[in-house]
């Protein structure tokens, strides 16, 4: 077992494993803070000074986004497929931000923030969790959202047949027969043990809420309520939606964002630099094509502070790891602080193990 999967919390972007996908972004994404809470991305209104030969800046330039526009994404293929159904495995990640809301979110400081939810309490025992829903949103369909819808969701996620990723995490928690919901704007999730933190895994990108009834149909329409709605999608290919204008959080910034699919990696960067795209997405760049992009006068990279960890896993059920001598061992086989030098260019810190 390789110790480069040593226990680094990776605050910054390393050479092995490249840079975090959606962290490259050009001048001309200055409006993708239109998202509506999607995505934590700003604008860039300058080019990195750095040469190739320095490290990757750790903070890129910032400006103010410009009304209008199209932003353009490139993303490599996925899979013949793949899906708008956000609680599948194979969905369509990049596309899952624009379309939909989830009933909570993470908040640029890491914190659980309010989204399709305003509020939630625990009860004492945090046995049963309440969440109160906003009003007045709808679907790009026009149907008012409710509790009926998050309800539906979370049914929709814990449903066999959808092989949700997220299921085996929610399932040992919520008996989607159990759910309540009280009114139109009221959500109440009975846990099977007590949880102090469920809201917080209602974030993930499975969780995004659909319209009740759809699990036939999301995976082609992408209905959600979203900053922006569906105008066309191909299954590994292009794609494109437009903004919408009765947006619960008003009209977002962006006019519209394409999607294309580009295969290699260098030729994403390629696009980048040659301003054909203003975007790349999970794209894990080497350290040595970082520091040109990070030195064009066109791109710049941004960097989100723990946004990945690299640990290293033993299964404590199968030998020798039953072992606890052997896991210590695993442990003091080899010295972090030159990992991180060595493997991520010191960027990065050392884990807590």
């Amino acid at each position: 077992m390789s110790p480069l999967l040593s226990e680094i919390s990776r605050r910054t972007a390393p050479a092995a494993a490249g840079i975090p996908r959606r962290s490259v972004l050009t001048t001309a994404a200055a409006a993708v803070a239109a998202l509506g809470g999607s995505a934590a991305l700003s604008g860039c209104s300058g080019a990195a000074s750095a040469s190739p030969s320095r490290a990757v800046p750790t903070h890129g330039p910032a400006g103010r986004p410009d009304r209008g526009g199209t932003l353009r994404i490139a993303r490599p293929p996925a899979s013949d497929a793949e899906t708008l159904d956000p609680a599948s495995a194979l969905s369509a990640y990049e596309y899952l931000g624009a379309l939909y809301n989830r009933l909570v979110r993470i908040a640029p400081d890491g914190t659980v923030a309010p989204d399709l939810a305003e509020s939630w309490e625990p009860d004492a025992k945090a046995t049963t969790w309440t969440f109160r829903l906003r009003r007045g949103v709808t679907f790009h369909d026009g149907r008012a959202f409710t509790s009926a819808d998050a309800a539906y969701t979370l049914r929709h996620i814990l449903a066999k047949a959808t092989a949700s990723p997220q299921a085996p995490v929610l399932s040992p928690l919520v008996d989607p027969g159990r759910l309540r919901t009280p009114d139109a704007h009221t959500l109440v999730v009975p846990l099977k043990s007590p949880h102090a933190e469920f809201p917080s895994l209602l974030t993930h990108y499975n969780c995004y809420v659909v319209p009740e009834g759809s699990a036939g149909s999301i995976g082609r329409t992408g209905i959600g309520t979203g900053p922006f709605r569906l105008a066309s999608f191909t299954a590994a290919g292009p794609g494109r939606v437009t903004a919408y204008a009765d947006h619960w959080a008003g009209r977002p910034v962006l006019d519209a964002i394409d999607f294309y699919t580009v295969a290699d990696m260098q030729a994403r960067s390629n696009a980048l630099l040659a301003g054909q795209v203003d975007l790349l997405s999970q794209t894990n760049l080497d350290f040595a094509t970082a520091r040109v992009i990070a030195a064009s006068d066109r791109a710049t990279i941004a960097r989100a502070e723990n946004a990945q960890w690299y640990v290293l896993p033993m299964l404590t059920t199968e030998k020798p790891f039953t072992d606890p001598r052997v896991r210590q061992a695993m442990k003091l086989a080899y010295d972090p602080a030159h990992i991180l030098k060595a493997a991520l260019q010191g960027a990065g810190t050392a884990g807590w193990d």
